[in-house]
């Protein structure tokens, strides 16, 4: 449905105004944020409208300015006090805390006319039952927007093209990705700087336009809490079973993904796929090799297979028969890659008859996929009697890490909306059980990072969760900073989360960045309720019937 919005009206830019004449503006309501675009340009683009009803229902929006939120974010970024930015807008002189931002009646009520044009007069929101004068444009306060802001399961929005105002809104911190995972943090390991605008994730190839209200996948809830907005992310946690996913969930179009393509002749980036993937393999051997040798060099499908690099090393450096290898990959240039590169079977999707593999592998792809349960339910059909499911090289947002530096551990990852679940050991493996799957084993983090080759190890892990840079570059006092943040988690870890994540620490774990290195390896990779990451061994259950 479209609406027109009157063009009589006066859009409040805080102080200053904006008359729309001329001619009508046209605005559809079918999404939750719409930017006016006025021809002629009399209202910026940095004006949206958020409606206050379900699209068809209302005929109110809130004007918002962006320019406004982002550069109060913008200073908070940079740590400066927003003294200039009180200065600026008179409407914010006063505010010295979040509540004070909160409680501002700042962002101005617009009227939405229906298609003939007649003015709608019924609930107009104002400041505290005021009624409006004819020459005042009524307001609305965060806390009264807050309220308002649901993301019902399977309705789209677009509201999270606007991350600091969604931040605004639900009361959280908006996060900046600081880095784009592995690259920008090889140069600083190495000391180097990443001249970047905090907001150039919005350049981002790829980046979402569309997201889907849903529900928990785990228990179907939908009673959650938000944790963090880190670019176009908005985690939540689920109140009942503690999974953590976003919502709204970023809609990630297969093409988005072509990018992350290995191609071999780009040198540098497919020789780190392939140190990678021969890691990964490594893993995915030894455990066959310790839980079910038999099923060495059956069937096998890779589930987010990339462009085949855990199936070529397989084949090349396992011997495991090129007919025994399937892979299934949504990037079509990807697949591409697999098939004319490396000559292997990749498909686009889960079309496989039942009872085709012995083992089903997914790694480095869970924490992707939209709905992780339909998935597993899939596979379940797909592995014969007795057949074996890994789970590999799992982020764990219950670790050591994330613990204390939870933001830090979310932005260290992808910073484009691509990760929809933040998984611990406990809440995946009650989803796999309940997919028909048994737990046969867990481990910590057995696959070295390619970061952890160089002695700025602790400079990475320190920068990526959450320490400022001049802090990392630092030796002494990130080796300080580090024994300090973790001695003061380590006790309320255990109270809160149990004997499971008791670990040990000496003082001589912090004389140097090798001792820290060998700190991390020794008490918490080798821990998978500590680790950063973990791999699932799974067991296909046998039933009378088919479970769900």
């Amino acid at each position: 449905m479209t609406l027109v919005l009157s063009s009589n009206l006066i859009v409040a830019k805080k102080e200053v105004a904006f008359e729309l004449t001329g001619r009508d503006l046209v605005v559809d309501v079918r999404k939750d944020v719409t930017v006016l675009d006025c021809p002629g340009g009399i209202v910026p683009q940095h004006i949206a409208i958020i409606p206050l009803a379900s699209p068809g229902n209302g005929t109110l929006g809130v004007a918002v300015d962006l320019t406004w939120i982002r550069e109060m974010h913008y200073l908070v970024y940079y740590g400066k006090p927003l003294t200039e930015w009180r200065q600026k807008y008179g409407a914010a002189q006063h505010v010295e805390t979040q509540r004070d931002v909160e409680a501002l009646a700042i962002w101005p009520i617009v009227e939405l006319a229906r298609l003939k044009g007649e003015r709608v007069r019924s609930g107009l929101v104002g400041r505290s039952n005021e009624t409006p004068q004819d020459n005042e444009t009524p307001r609305v306060s965060l806390r009264a927007l807050r309220r308002g802001l649901q993301f019902e399961e399977g309705v789209e929005t677009t509201i999270l093209q606007y991350p600091e105002l969604v931040a605004l809104i639900d009361g959280v911190v908006f996060r900046f990705p600081e880095a784009y995972f592995i690259g920008d943090m090889d140069i600083i390991a190495q000391g180097g700087m990443v001249n970047r605008n905090p907001d150039w994730f919005r350049t981002f190839d790829g980046l979402p336009t569309r997201w889907l209200g849903q529900h928990c996948v785990l228990c179907g809830g939908n009673d959650a809490v938000v944790r963090h907005i880190i670019g176009p992310s908005r985690i939540v946690r689920c109140q009942a079973c503690g999974l953590e996913y976003d919502n709204p969930q970023a809609v990630i179009a297969p093409t988005a993904l072509n990018k992350y393509a290995s191609d071999l002749s780009d040198q540098r980036k497919s020789a780190k796929s392939l140190v990678r993937a021969e890691q990964s393999a490594a893993i995915l051997i030894n455990g066959l090799t310790t839980l079910a040798p038999p099923l060495c060099k059956e069937p096998l499908l890779d589930i987010g297979c990339a462009s085949g690099e855990i199936l070529y090393v397989l084949r090349e450096k396992y011997g495991w028969p090129n007919d025994c290898l399937w892979g299934v990959e949504p990037s079509s240039r990807s697949r591409a890659i697999a098939r004319t590169q490396y000559g292997l079977n990749v498909s686009g999707d889960l079309a496989f008859p039942h009872g085709s593999f012995g083992t089903v592998s997914i790694v480095n792809t869970i924490e992707h996929l939209p709905n992780p349960r339909a998935v597993l339910a899939r596979v379940y059909q797909l592995l014969a009697p007795g057949g074996r499911l890994l789970i590999g090289t799992v982020p764990n947002v219950g670790s050591l890490a994330s613990f204390a530096f939870p933001e830090g551990f979310i932005a260290k990852n992808f910073p484009d909306g691509q990760h929809h679940y933040q998984f611990t050991p406990d809440t995946l493996a009650k989803l796999c059980i309940e997919e028909g799957f048994e737990v046969i084993r867990l481990d910590g983090e057995t696959r070295e990072s390619v970061l952890d080759k160089v002695k700025e190890t602790a400079i990475w892990l320190g920068y990526s969760y959450g320490l400022p840079l001049h802090v990392c570059r630092d030796e002494e006092y990130l080796l300080y900073a580090l024994k300090d943040l973790i001695n003061r988690v380590r006790q309320t870890l255990v109270e809160q989360q149990g004997a499971a994540y008791h670990f040990l620490v000496r003082d001589s774990d912090f004389e140097s960045v090798d001792a820290v290195i060998q700190f991390w390896r020794r008490e918490i990779w080798r821990s998978p309720y500590l680790s950063d990451e973990f791999d699932l061994w799974l067991r296909k259950r046998s039933f009378p019937s088919p479970p769900r």
